[in-house]
């Protein structure tokens, strides 16, 4: 009888400390960019294909960037990041113009769309 009772006190003393198996930690977020610096890069908008450099400066909520291409230099604005997504517009006497950059490391391909003109691509990578 007192080994029963030993072995019965032994189940219930591992049944008390034992648990369940612990939830897997969830994956961490993925990296937000940061956009600054200067790039180069090709676009193509209705056949028309320029390559240029763009510049971001600034801090988080509060960034400012410029294109340049053969046809002048012309101000970013708008500029968001979500993620590993950067996207911004450009105001220019033809159309507004707006970019969704997607990046992957250092490079990324995107679209943009120029109203009353067409949509196009860019693809870059930062210097």
């Amino acid at each position: 009888m007192k080994r029963l009772s030993s072995l019965l006190a032994l189940v219930v003393l591992v049944a008390a400390c034992s648990s369940a198996p612990a939830e897997p930690a969830a994956p961490p977020p993925p990296p937000q960019l940061d956009p600054v610096g200067e790039y180069t890069f090709s676009l193509d908008v209705a056949g028309m294909a320029l390559g240029g450099t763009m510049n971001v400066a600034g801090a988080d909520g509060a960034w400012t960037g410029e294109i340049s291409t053969e046809m002048g230099a012309m101000p970013m604005s708008a500029i968001e990041v979500d993620g590993m997504v950067m996207t911004f517009a450009v105001d220019i006497p033809e159309a507004y113009v707006s970019f969704v950059l997607e990046f992957d490391g250092m490079d990324f391909t995107g679209q943009i769309n120029a109203e009353g003109m067409g949509s196009g691509s860019i693809a870059g990578s930062k210097r």
